[in-house]
């Protein structure tokens, strides 16, 4: 386990990891956008990579410059590619509260236009901050 761990535990730091993902293709992007829109237009995936702002302006960001209990605070930004297959990418999708509130029918023909949409396989662009904060000596 690195630092970061480490001095989470022992209450010398905080660590938070904030990730977001997007679709790389445009052109598969296009027909899981237009799915969207034919079955869940309030439901909108990303297709563009966030821009590190978006980071810095997250409220785990915003919060923790606000606290005098901490300092030293920085965000460390990766960027990597997840490929998966399009049954897998569909599960993925699953997983998460937008997708899981649909109704049963329109998830169903949400997830099969979607299968059809990216295909074999979809790449995901990934986008990864890290944000790490000292303990001050501040006691309130």
């Amino acid at each position: 386990m690195g630092a970061g761990g480490r001095g989470a535990r022992s209450g010398r730091g905080a660590g938070s990891v904030l990730e977001r993902d997007h679709l790389k293709d445009p052109e598969q992007a296009a027909e899981v956008l237009a799915a969207h829109r034919r079955y869940a237009p309030h439901i909108t995936p990303k297709t563009e990579p966030a821009d590190d702002g978006l980071f810095s302006r997250s409220w785990w960001y915003t919060d923790l410059e606000k606290l005098p209990e901490f300092g030293d605070l920085s965000t460390r930004f990766y960027r990597s590619e997840r490929t998966l297959s399009g049954a897998d990418y569909v599960a993925y999708l699953s997983t998460q509260s937008a997708y899981r509130m649909l109704d049963d029918a329109t998830r169903a023909d949400l997830f099969a236009a979607l299968e059809e949409a990216v295909g074999e396989q979809v790449t995901m662009g990934v986008d990864t901050a890290l944000y790490l904060a000292r303990r001050t000596r501040f006691t309130g």
